[in-house]
């Protein structure tokens, strides 16, 4: 495996299980204009839904307190 910016690549086109250390980040301009949305409106905003995935599953299960 080689070295390189796996965060350039579509997801779709990412190997599986491959820690991406330096994905793209947001301009400084764009930021400050979403600033006062909240993440998830910005994620279904941008077309996308289910941020986290399905087989994703909470670590800790809530206690019965």
């Amino acid at each position: 495996m080689t070295h390189g910016s796996a965060g350039d690549a579509p997801a779709a086109a990412r190997p599986s299980g491959v820690i991406v250390t330096d994905p793209p980040r947001a301009g400084a301009e764009h930021v400050a204009a979403l600033r006062g949305y909240g993440v998830a409106t910005v994620h279904e905003a941008m077309g996308r839904t289910g941020c986290l995935g399905p087989g994703l599953r909470p670590g800790l299960r809530a206690s019965g307190a």
